[in-house]
């Protein structure tokens, strides 16, 4: 690159900040499908570098739906990426914590997960289903320290699982992309 015509260094700089913003702006602006086959060029090795914005893609569309109302495969992605990232931000917890409020969420996801033979998953799951909304707790959030065990253990088994849930993601998107992009109102040419 080559300095600009009045020789300042700082416009320079400028303008190459200009084209990255750009550039990170066209990015965030890809459609469903293009996300969706730049994550499935990239392998489950590398599907942590695609899910959040498929989970946008998807929270963008189901974010103000009733979660008995989305379908099974945006619920369950998004539901999973969720469990994950708050075991792996602030401990997974506080993901039972605030969806205890929606009666039937998490029987909806285990359901899901036994149906499709995700056994190990489901059962690890459940370990953290607790009465999170019972009154008693209301204002004092003094929740009895078993329940944190559990969370704990579920917290280990998340890192451990790390490539498997991450495959686990990756599998449910590609299998249903077509119904996902038609979901999403993004088309259907997926490959």
């Amino acid at each position: 690159m080559s300095l600009p015509a009045s020789g300042n260094v700082n416009e320079m700089t400028l303008s190459m900040k200009s084209n990255e913003d750009q550039e990170e702006k066209e990015s965030h602006l890809m459609s469903g499908e293009e996300l969706i086959f730049l994550a499935e060029s990239a392998g489950h090795e590398r599907f942590w570098e695609y899910e959040g914005d498929i989970f946008m893609l998807l929270y963008n569309r189901f974010g103000t739906v009733p979660f008995m109302d989305i379908p099974d495969i945006a619920f369950m992605y998004m539901e999973i990426n969720n469990w994950q990232g708050m075991s792996v931000r602030c401990g997974v917890w506080q993901y039972y914590e605030s969806g205890a409020f929606q009666d039937g969420k998490f029987e909806r996801v285990m359901a899901y997960l036994r149906t499709h033979h995700e056994e190990e998953m489901a059962s690890v799951y459940a370990l953290g289903i607790q009465d999170y909304a019972n009154e008693i707790y209301r204002g004092n959030y003094d929740y009895p320290e078993e329940w944190f065990e559990g969370t704990d253990t579920i917290d280990e088994w998340i890192r451990d699982h790390e490539d498997h849930i991450y495959k686990w993601m990756y599998d449910l998107i590609m299998d249903h992309k077509k119904e996902l992009l038609k979901t999403c109102g993004q088309g259907t040419k997926a490959r």
